[in-house]
């Protein structure tokens, strides 16, 4: 895990609380353009055609490696949040001892794949030509050797602890709040993202009381629930995270109803002084 830190004179107590990491994977496409003679076209391709791309390999051998990184940034998603940095991921710290320990598996599971993969990559290569013998000599060419291929794939995981706001360049004044208040208005929306999910557990659990359906499985929610205020909640809001235990330790349609009164929307004024 590559270990980065970005400094600045202006410090965010939002940084305090958390790191950004970011999955970098890649898996080889298996493919190769398709030519225009390997549907039988000659001459120039008009303009209203756009050749696509060939299979060189069965899709569920790059499936596998697929699943292993879907896994990963699955878990991105349940310990974390999207971040404004496209592909970074904001992972509370309290969260982050869960998510590593999964990452880790993950990665070890993507090399493991592509070491299986390498070790028969002659042997499926040649099952996959035996398949469309006809094409052998369309297709065969296309196969790189094996140290290519090996380099197509790769799985890093990086971890960002920022100590501060990033600052931005201001025009003439135009930009001179744009930091505070983009990080503001994510805070808030990833905030309220939790209190909305709060909200719909509350309301599915009230119906099941309705419908004499709560059973263990049901309340399951609410447990996931009070584990994800706990280590992700921004606000820091004590009422929320007493709600939502109460609901898990005594369900009820009384204590449904206080966790969708406590998981109410806040505005950026009371997000502001947690953050910042």
């Amino acid at each position: 895990m590559v270990q980065t830190k970005i400094d600045d004179a202006a410090f965010s107590k939002l940084w305090d609380k958390g790191v950004l990491i970011h999955v970098r994977s890649g898996v080889w496409s298996m493919e190769a353009r398709l030519d225009a003679e390997d549907i039988g076209i000659t001459g120039d391709v008009p303009d209203f055609v756009t050749l696509g791309y060939k299979k060189l390999f069965d899709k569920s051998i790059r499936n596998e490696f697929s699943r292993i990184v879907s896994n990963a940034r699955t878990a991105l998603q349940r310990y974390g949040f999207n971040f404004l940095l496209v592909g970074s991921h904001y992972i509370p710290k309290e969260a982050a001892p869960e998510l590593v320990p999964v990452l880790q598996k993950c990665r070890e599971e993507f090399y493991n794949a592509v070491d299986r993969f390498i070790e028969r990559y002659e042997e499926k290569r040649e099952d996959f030509l035996a398949q469309y013998e006809s094409w052998r000599d369309r297709l065969e060419p296309h196969y790189p050797d094996e140290a290519t291929v090996r380099e197509k794939f790769y799985f890093d995981v990086y971890s960002y602890t920022i100590m501060s706001t990033p600052s931005y360049i201001s025009f003439d004044g135009l930009l001179d709040s744009l930091n505070e208040e983009v990080y503001l208005d994510w805070a808030t929306g990833t905030a309220n993202n939790l209190r909305k999910e709060a909200r719909g557990v509350a309301d599915s659990l009230t119906t099941a009381i309705s419908d004499g359906t709560l059973d263990g499985r049901r309340m399951r929610r609410v447990r996931t629930l009070v584990e994800r205020i706990a280590t992700m909640d921004l606000s820091e809001d004590i009422r929320l995270k007493v709600a939502a235990t109460r609901a898990l330790e005594q369900p009820s349609a009384v204590s449904f109803k206080s966790l969708k009164d406590a998981a109410i929307d806040i505005d950026r004024t009371v997000m502001r002084q947690v953050i910042f």
